[in-house]
């Protein structure tokens, strides 16, 4: 009644909220990178931040070379790169083939230089170790510059930066013969944002789009069939403002909410525009259409909600970020969408049905009164389908349940891709750099070693590196090569690691910076590489636990330790998140669901009907997975959260006015007739804008949700089917039994009813 007498003040408010949301919108940044995928919080990722602080940097930009790269007047530019740098306090350092020729001339002359004569050059090119060729020369015509970023140079400072340093590299004056193109993870941040910016709003129009073409022709039953998506254009922008407040990021991931949002969240608007319509062909005027359609699918709608902001907390126990990131967005995205559908979309429907063509509404019900049948011919089309389903149950569970055990199995054998970059569009230029780089470097990758000790530049402890690296390369057919500071001191000691630490220090102290910091921070850390093949992320798990193994076979002296970090290790994580962790936050959702049906409904029947098919749905889901091909990432780890949120919904709608009809008195095959015919097209509006919402995805440049949206489009075509097939086969035959143990059980009643036939039957 509220909506009714209050429906101007409703509506002003609900556009008025938009202002500040459109504000503090402006306010969104996006986020890539590392701490996407770990939680900063973690113990692995605290001894990633101190590899990084000592060793890493907090970003790096590489510039990559191609030509006359040993030409000396490369070598120069190079220089005079290095020295426009070395002055601004964003840069850590730079690391050269220039800067390691001028750490080899001081070695050997005490003064570092670079040498004028090209044979010079290329005698000390030539007497490189191996490690130090490979970094910086790994083909003839192919050099590396490594530019570290100063701890303090946050994500959001990136892009000026990379666009400073691309102006140095055009001011050194590299000879013409010399191609300088940048990469490396700097310039890989700064194009993924501006990538997902595009991406996000090409999606959300696409979305829109798709919704206007959806709602025209499978909503066209109603009186202005596009009112819902202008409801969910007000909740959408509600949820970007109150991210922006809230100063959340968006991920790859948690920007799919957006056009998610849009599929999902206009089935709320659907279902109370369609009730209400519902209501008013039953010949009730407009106030009393919304209040009467409100009052009978409001609860419902309300308990779908809770539902499906269950399956998307279960999220928050995956120790992704970004995938908590997607969880904490859609919850806050479906409660605002249906707070809109409330106090926005229900007056705006009763303005719509108490303006003109009110009376036609009336007419349009006496008509199909007298007629003596309320239906549309795909409801009673639907209606037909679901009895028919009722009545033979066996054939339809038997060959759901045997697809769903065979999803269930296959589905271990889905492959999943933890790679930052295998998410991003293919074409982006940093993206086509990595490729030209993988083709001249071959695929590798690498896992490094901290080590700490009071005094890591003693020999016992330079020894156990060496030995350690040593014992690693023959044990591995994996490894490529190992480095550690070992192999800095024996390069310059004539290839033998002195007895003594005096001699250590000695050399240490004649080596430049470049050559050591790499391996060495002071006297309390150092670091060791092990660079390997490339790796798939089951193969790269097995590996970081046997080099573990190796740890502790091999430990280092008393008083050292050494602990595995860096990207490789700490996406470990993420694998176990994306393959156990996805049943865990999965199950844990259909649990939260079915405590909090029980609690609502106090039957643990009507708890456990709305689940038993999502159940189904889920293992189906991980099948299809492995027919087409698909890996699990991130974002299509949240699938199940989806399936929960969107599957409970449908199920539950259906089951509510199934009993809805039986508390009138209705039998259960009929109910369930009425129920599907009733709540049916609904549902299909509601599940096509659903997919039309997913399907702007299959639009993204971005693979990884091109293939989230692809599979959700398939699941929540199947979800549809399964709500008018699945489910009347399950629900009736379940209920009819239950009412009949329920009637055998009370003492005396069996008997009663049959008398009271033989009565009647005799009366007639």
């Amino acid at each position: 009644s509220l909506v009714v007498r209050r429906c101007k003040l409703l509506l002003l408010l609900s556009v008025l909220a938009v202002l500040p949301a459109l504000e503090f919108a402006g306010r969104i940044e996006m986020e890539t990178g590392l701490e996407t995928f770990v939680s900063e919080d973690s113990r692995a990722y605290q001894e990633y931040l101190t590899y990084a602080e000592h060793f890493a940097g907090s970003s790096s930009l590489m510039v990559m070379l191609s030509g006359d790269v040993t030409d000396v007047e490369t070598l120069r530019a190079e220089d005079r790169f290095s020295d426009t740098l070395r002055d601004d306090s964003r840069v850590g350092g730079v690391r050269s083939l220039a800067s390691t020729i001028r750490s080899i001339t001081v070695v050997q002359s005490g003064v570092g230089y670079l040498p004028a004569n090209q044979g010079e050059v290329d005698a000390i090119i030539d007497a490189l170790p191996s490690d130090l060729r490979q970094a910086f020369l790994p083909g003839g015509h192919y050099s590396f510059i490594f530019v570290e970023l100063a701890p303090h140079v946050q994500e959001s400072d990136l892009e000026p930066v990379v666009l400073h340093i691309e102006q140095v590299i055009a001011e050194s004056a590299f000879p013409p013969s010399v191609n300088a193109e940048t990469t490396g993870e700097a310039k890989f941040s700064v194009e993924m944002k501006k990538e997902m910016s595009k991406s996000l709003g090409f999606m959300l129009i696409a979305a829109v789009v798709a919704m206007f073409f959806v709602l025209s022709v499978v909503f066209g039953h109603v009186r202005r069939p596009l009112m819902p998506l202008l409801g969910v254009v007000i909740g959408t922008l509600w949820t970007f403002g109150l991210t922006g407040l809230l100063d959340v990021s968006l991920t790859m991931a948690s920007m799919a909410v957006f056009p998610l949002l849009i599929g999902i969240g206009i089935d709320y608007f659907i279902q109370f525009h369609n009730r209400v319509d519902e209501e008013v062909r039953k010949g009730k005027d407009a106030g009393r259409a919304v209040i009467s359609g409100m009052r009978s699918i409001g609860p419902a709608v309300g308990l779908a909600v809770i539902c499906g902001g269950l399956g998307f907390t279960a999220l928050f126990m995956s120790p992704v970020p970004m995938m908590v990131d997607f969880g904490r967005l859609s919850l806050l995205g479906i409660v605002l969408c249906f707070f809109a559908a409330v106090v926005f979309m229900s007056p705006l429907v009763y303005f719509t049905y108490r303006g003109r063509g009110a009376r036609q509404d009336v007419h349009r019900a006496i008509r199909v009164g007298r007629r003596g049948s309320h239906e549309l011919p795909i409801e009673r089309l639907l209606g037909r389908v679901s009895l028919f389903c009722s009545q033979h149950p066996l054939p339809i569970v038997t060959v759901v349940v045997l697809l769903t055990i065979l999803g269930y199995v296959y589905d271990q054998h889905v492959n999943v891709s933890m790679n930052e970059k295998d998410y991003a569009p293919p074409d982006m230029p940093v993206i086509v750099q990595a490729k030209k780089l993988e083709s001249i470097l071959g695929s590798s990758t690498s896992v490094s070693i901290l080590v700490r000790s009071d005094d890591v530049t003693a020999p016992d402890v330079v020894r156990w590196m060496s030995e350690f690296g040593d014992y690693v390369e023959q044990r591995h057919s994996i490894v490529r090569e190992t480095a550690s500071l070992a192999d800095v001191i024996a390069a310059a000691n004539g290839g033998v690691i002195p007895a003594t630490g005096a001699e250590i220090s000695q050399l240490l102290w004649q080596m430049s910076s470049d050559m050591k910091d790499p391996y060495v921070d002071g006297r309390a850390l150092a670091l060791m590489t092990v660079a390997t093949d490339g790796m798939s992320p089951e193969v790269s798990r097995k590996f970081i636990e046997s080099l573990r193994d190796d740890l502790r076979w091999m430990a280092p002296p008393p008083g050292t330790s050494a602990t595995l970090t860096g990207g490789e290790v700490l996406y470990g994580g993420v694998f176990d998140a994306l393959t156990t962790g996805r049943y865990r936050m999965t199950f844990t959702g259909l649990l939260l669901i079915f405590v909090t049906l029980l609690v609502v409904y106090r039957d643990w029947f009507k708890a456990v009907v709305p689940i038993l098919p999502v159940v189904l749905v889920t293992g189906l889901s991980g099948g299809m997975m492995y027919l087409l091909g698909m890996k699990y990432t991130a974002v299509s780890a949240t699938m199940g959260a989806l399936i929960i949120g969107l599957g409970v919904e449908y199920f539950l709608l259906v089951m509510t006015r199934y009993y809805e009809e039986r508390d009138r008195g209705e039998e259960p095959h009929e109910a369930m007739r009425v129920a599907v015919s009733r709540v049916g097209v609904a549902l299909i509006s509601s599940g096509a804008t659903t997919m039309g919402g997913f399907g702007a995805l299959v639009l993204s440049a971005f693979p990884v949700l091109q293939t989230f949206g692809m599979v959700t489009v398939m699941i929540f075509a199947l979800l549809l089917i399964l709500t008018f097939t699945l489910l009347p086969a399950v629900l009736v035959p379940l209920d009819i039994w239950r009412s009949r143990l329920r009637n055998a059980t009370v003492p005396g009643i069996v008997p009663f009813v049959r008398s009271q036939a033989v009565v009647e039957e005799t009366k007639g």
